[in-house]
């Protein structure tokens, strides 16, 4: 479905289609995760994003990925895993939660 200014046909622009972009999303996804062979914990920063995940990468290709365990962000919180990825927004409090983790675990290695 093009999309065109009133009056100028020249500038038609041609819109992705969702499964496109979603397929390409997953792809990226997975590009990402596949080269670390070993398990996983996802933190993800809420549920509207957990939504956001199951319409690209459904949990059947998380868990070949090596993603064992998904959990929520929260301020304070003790993941099982000892490699750990984070699907946050860019918000401060998410990366202060962020900050926080990774101290408690410096501190739980010493």
């Amino acid at each position: 479905f093009p999309l065109t200014r009133m009056g100028d046909e020249a500038d038609e622009v041609e819109l992705p289609q969702v499964r496109d972009v979603s397929d390409r999303a997953r792809r990226e996804f997975e590009s990402f995760f596949q080269p670390i062979p070993y398990s996983k914990d996802l933190v993800i920063q809420s549920t509207s994003l957990m939504s956001l995940l199951e319409h690209i990468t459904p949990m059947k290709i998380l868990r070949s990925l090596q993603i064992d365990h998904i959990y929520l962000l929260e301020p304070s919180m003790s993941t099982g895993g000892l490699i750990r990825f984070y699907l946050t927004r860019p918000e401060i409090t998410a990366m202060n939660y962020i900050v926080d983790h990774i101290k408690y675990d410096y501190k739980q290695k010493e």
